[in-house]
This record gives C-alpha cells, structure tokens and sequence, in this order.
C-alpha cells in the first residue's frame, strides 16, 4: 500500500485517477519528450550553484540561447536579492497515517519572512495559491523552520535544559527491535548519569516495554522519557544535542535541516547503510557499527571536547545535497 505522497502524484490522482493507478500502482510510466526535462534540469542546477555563490561563468556560456532567456528572467526576479537559506533538499511531514512532502528548490529570506522559491521551466500552477506543491511545500516547512521554545519541551516533558539532551529512536511499527538497539540504551542509561533521554518507540508496544524496564532498573526515571508514536519530532530535535537513530532518508532529512549530529545504528543494505556511510564520511554523522566499542564512541561524542560542535559545523556545510553538483557534471562537462 502507498502511504508517501508527492504534489505529482496528487496532482495526476485529481485529473485522471486511473493514470494514477497505472503510474504509481503498477509503475507503468509513460514516456515523455526529454527536452523540456533537459532544460529544467539545467536551470536548476545553474540556479542552485548561484545561490550557493559559485562562480557560474562557464556554465552559462553552455546554455543555448532560449535557456539564457529563461536563466535572465530569473536573475530578474526580487527574490533572487535576498538571503540564500537552502536548496534542494527533501522535506516531508505526516498526515495521520500518511506522510506527504516534495523536494524544495530553496528558501530565501530577509529581516521580516522565509520565501519558498519553486523553478518552472514549462507550464505554471493556475492558481499558485491553492496549487498542491504550494500548500504541501508550506505545511512542511512550516515545521522546519518554526523556532520552538526549548524551555517549554523541557517543562512539558519534566526535563531540565542544563543536561545534554539524547534524541533516542527506537523504531516505528515493525521497530529497530535489535540487540544492538537495547545494548545502546541500556549503555547509556547505565553509564550516564549527566545526561537526559527522550525515547520514541514508535508503535512497537514490545520495545517501549523493554525501555521502560531498563529505566526502572537502573532508576532513570527521572532522566528518561519513553514515548510512543508522537507527531513533535521536530519539536524534540530542536531541544537536542544528539540524536540516534536508523539513518532512514526521511529522520536523516530532519536530523540536517535541524543541524543535529546524528549516531546511525542498525542500517538496512542499500539506502539506509549509504545514508550512514555518506553522513559519517562528511563529518555529520557517527557510524554505530556491530564490532564499534560503544563505550568509546558515546564517551567521546559526550563528554569530549566539542565534538558535537564539530559536527554541527559539518552539517552546516553539507546542507545542499550532491545531487545539483552531479548533474551539473554531467551537463557541462
């Protein structure tokens, strides 16, 4: 069953619900010309390297002249003035058992309010406004950008702000229900006593159990909160130090824009274990892996000298994905 949407699928489901069916049920595509795509691909990762302040001189002598024209209109746009925030990068939120989200091209923003800056190098929304990349684009950043109020985090869940603060996931349904997930807990409920935990479950009743036995334990239930499935995740990121977890694409998303240095445990091969591979080679991550000594990666990470801070600075340099760079490769090379 599909339960992640995108403003296209949304879109096609509206004009014609069986070209949905055929598209997104049974994956049968149908073949589109490649040259407005062409175009659209270059424009975007022309607009995206000026943005990010990257000499372009070169690149925009490859453009033919139509793409000129279109790259001109956009350097004309009063948006192009202000303040470069993101690019290209995934966001997503959840609607009850749904999760719904897209690929913003970038914000930009001046002293008063963030704009959402979408390229179209082909047909335009009728009515923007109400256009369904336009309202799922601002439910989602809504979230990301909405600067919380850590002491009432704190307040409501009976924490204090003075303690690094762990951003523990324990898995959804089906759960990181693995030993290497309770060893970790269990580690750090034993052998931290300076540090506070908020611990999502999920929906797996079986592993929120078992935190909640260690807690008691090892009497951490004055440091340790044990949730189930809750929709502050943003909320609680913003309140954290560090947060481990699976490094799925959608928590390592959050994780980022959040600038949240991140522990990766319990990888699936093939996107998950890229995710952690691509995270921990930039500095943003730490790869928890089988044969790791927990104690020295948590003791490090935790009681040493600004290593978070480290990391934190390295998130912030890889906020635009490598994505809009491989592209411009392969175009202008």
């Amino acid at each position: 069953m599909i339960d992640n949407f995108s403003p296209n699928m949304l879109k096609t489901y509206e004009s014609c619900p069986k070209k949905y069916y055929y598209r997104y049920v049974e994956n049968i595509s149908v073949p589109i010309s490649s040259l407005p795509f062409e175009k659209g691909k270059k424009i975007h990762a022309l607009a995206n390297y000026y943005l990010q302040g990257v000499n372009i001189s070169r690149i925009e002598t490859a453009l033919s002249q139509e793409e000129k024209d279109v790259w001109q209109l956009l350097l004309n746009n009063p948006f192009y003035k202000k303040d470069y925030l993101k690019s290209e990068f995934p966001i997503m939120t959840r609607l009850d058992d749904f999760w719904i989200g897209g690929r913003i091209d970038a914000i930009v923003h001046d002293a008063e309010s963030y704009y959402i800056l979408d390229y179209k190098t082909g047909s335009t929304p009728k009515n923007p406004e109400f256009d369904y990349q336009t309202m799922i684009y601002l439910l989602c950043v809504n979230k990301f950008l909405k600067k919380y109020d850590k002491n009432k985090t704190f307040n409501d869940l009976n924490l204090t702000p003075n303690k690094k603060t762990i951003l523990f996931f324990g898995g959804g349904e089906l759960g990181l229900g693995k030993s290497k997930t309770l060893e970790i807990f269990e580690y750090l409920a034993k052998n931290f006593e300076n540090i506070q935990i908020i611990t999502i479950s999920g929906k797996n009743e079986t592993l929120k159990n078992n935190f909640e036995k260690l807690v008691d334990k090892y009497n951490r239930n004055d440091e340790i909160r044990v949730l189930g499935f809750t929709d502050k995740v943003a909320e609680f990121m913003s309140a954290s130090d560090l947060v481990i977890t699976k490094p799925g694409g959608l928590t390592s998303t959050e994780a980022l824009v959040s600038d949240l240095p991140i522990v990766a445990i319990n990888p699936i091969p093939g996107q998950e274990s890229e995710n952690a591979e691509f995270l921990e080679s930039n500095g943003a991550a730490v790869w928890l892996k089988k044969n790791d000594d927990i104690n020295f990666v948590l003791k490090v990470l935790l009681n040493g000298d600004g290593k978070l801070e480290v990391m934190r600075d390295c998130i912030k340099k890889i906020a635009k994905p490598n994505s809009t760079r491989d592209i411009c490769e392969v175009i202008f090379e």
